[in-house]
């Protein structure tokens, strides 16, 4: 790579902010600098393997003296574009305008401005789904080439399905590879017109459209603007993109992902997917779970975080039991014995509740809400008692755990597991003993008439769990923002990939999922799955089909 620089070119024309510079004009001294190949000149001493620069001098010249600019950094960027977009085999092209007379009313040597332009290259893909629809995509090439773009290379026209909003027509839709001197806001202004010259309005997201104009790349950039993102965020997910691009620029890396469009397309399931309906007929779009005249199950004994959790989203002002059976609880719900139950599902430390998610899957009930609930865990023992009285302290394995720290600092404390903190803080009332204590919850000292000796003993401060609010009937509110799923798969290599592959190709963001060994049958695992979303959502319809169709079981536990 090398330069030629042309320096001072005196050149008189009529520039500036003040109007008797535009009538009279003045000198201007503008400097060229050039930038690209010169080997093959080098080489050859052929004039015709560089740049006359000679030419360039007079094309400047002239294109400086029939324009006028108020701003000298105006006029040195129109000139760099100038120049550069009639040299193709130029790199960049960088321009400085110095003005001598500049009116400041004090000696001067000169004011001076200078502006390189720079060939980029950058994708844009095209479609449209309403009217002669090859003649609109021809329409938005011959836009892009009317602003001095270059036009690399179009992909074939292909017909795609619908993204988004499913009910209209297909797309035809194609990708240009383009070489253009503009930055990312100017070719989105291009883009724009592009659309409006064919007519298109913005009345449905991702609805039908004349024309449809999206910069998918530009270099290697990363903007990550309100009104503009490249790379396209999607571009990784969608077939109709991927497809025509790997046509004209297959070789194109994503700065962020560190894959090239072939190998992004290599990545979607083997098999198209389009989008189908998905629904559920027995689904119940509520705008709120019902808080009052509702009958309420937690799970445990009186005082269990459960009974607490179930507090913090109900109120005290409701009938409620607690069962601590999970099969029997779930049966209770649908039999119509219970309105609601309220079921730990997970704890930020100790993973999933194992028995909590088999019931899911065995029983007709699904989650309508969840609950999070920090855990503090507190020494409780009876009325009067001294902490210094105590030898024995009781509660559940997990817990005793989850304040090994605080034991520790008492090691002359006896630990005893129990089933749960609920029932350690129940056999301390029954044994009556000022040397007993037991580690539970706040609420189990209220319910049990005990004292909180000390309190936020648990070593970490961030433990949480998360309660699940189970119905026997599928409620989705308009709160609901996350689907929890369970599959089967076939016992074969790659069917994982292929059903989370819908997850992905949709768009959606999978937060979670957990194995679970399958009854019966040796070393195979039933998945289950969270992601974002809801039920109304035709992108979260599309992949449940897919995932459906293909899984060898499904269960759909809940949208919350």
């Amino acid at each position: 790579m090398g330069k030629i620089n042309i320096n001072d070119l005196e050149i008189y024309a009529n520039h500036g902010v003040m109007e008797e510079e535009q009538r009279l004009g003045q000198k201007f001294l503008v400097s060229i600098a050039l930038e690209f190949d010169l080997e093959k000149a080098v080489a050859t001493d052929d004039i015709e393997k560089t740049v006359n620069y000679a030419a360039l001098s007079h094309q400047a010249e002239s294109f400086f003296k029939d324009n006028t600019f108020k701003l000298i950094e105006t006029a040195a960027g129109r000139l760099a574009s100038e120049l550069l977009l009639t040299r193709p085999q130029v790199k960049s092209i960088e321009v400085t305008v110095k003005k001598p007379w500049a009116p400041i009313g004090i000696p001067l040597e000169y004011v001076s401005a200078t502006e390189k332009r720079t060939w980029h290259e950058a994708v844009i893909s095209i479609g449209s789904n309403m009217g002669d629809k090859a003649a609109y995509l021809d329409l938005g090439i011959d836009t892009l080439r009317k602003h001095g773009i270059i036009i690399k290379k179009t992909s074939s026209y292909i017909t795609t399905k619908p993204y988004g909003y499913t009910d209209q027509e297909d797309f035809l839709n194609a990708c240009v590879r383009i070489k253009t001197v503009l930055d990312p806001r100017s070719l989105l202004d291009v883009c724009h017109e592009a659309e409006k010259a064919a007519g298109r309005e913005r009345l449905i997201h991702w609805g039908p459209r004349t024309l449809d104009l999206d910069i998918i790349s530009y270099d290697r950039a990363v903007i990550n603007d309100s009104d503009l993102t490249i790379p396209h965020p999607q571009m990784h997910l969608r077939d109709f993109v991927l497809r025509p691009m790997a046509e004209v620029y297959p070789d194109w890396k994503h700065p962020l992902k560190n894959m090239t469009v072939k190998e992004m397309l290599d990545r979607l399931p083997p098999e198209g997917i389009r989008k189908t309906d998905f629904s559920f007929d027995s689904l119940e779009f509520k705008d709120a779970i019902e808080k009052t005249n509702v009958k309420v199950i937690y799970f445990g004994t009186a005082g269990s975080y459960s009974q607490a959790a179930m507090f913090s989203y109900f109120g005290h002002d409701i009938e409620y039991i607690n069962m601590v059976d999970w099969d029997k609880a779930c049966d209770a719900l649908t039999s119509g014995q219970a309105d609601y139950a309220v079921f730990p599902i997970e704890n930020s430390n100790a993973g999933m509740v194992t028995q909590m998610f088999d019931a899911l899957v065995n029983k007709d009930v699904y989650i309508t809400h969840e609950i999070f609930l920090p855990v503090s865990h507190c020494l409780i023992g009876l009325p009067g008692t001294d902490i210094s009285e105590i030898d024995t302290v009781y509660s559940h394995p997990q817990a005793l755990m989850q304040c090994g720290g605080y034991l520790k600092a008492h090691e002359n404390w006896k630990c005893i597991s129990m089933e749960n903190t609920a029932v350690a803080a129940g056999f301390v009332v029954k044994e009556n003993n000022r040397h007993y204590a037991a580690i539970a919850s706040a609420i189990a000292a209220e319910q049990n008439g005990l004292a909180i000796l000390d309190s936020g003993i648990n070593d970490n401060k961030n433990n949480v769990t998360r309660f699940a609010i189970l119905s026997a009937r599928p409620i989705v509110t308009r709160t609901a923002k996350k689907i929890s799923i369970c599959i089967e798969l076939a016992h074969e290599s790659g069917s994982l990939y292929k059903l989370l592959s819908y997850i992905s190709v949709f768009g959606l963001n999978m937060t979670k999922i957990e194995s679970r060994p399958i009854p019966g049958r040796n070393f195979e695992y039933r998945f289950f799955i969270d992601f974002d979303g809801d039920m109304t959502m035709s992108d979260v319809a599309s992949a449940l089909t897919g995932i459906k169709q293909n899984a060898k079981r499904f269960w759909f536990l809940g949208n919350y």
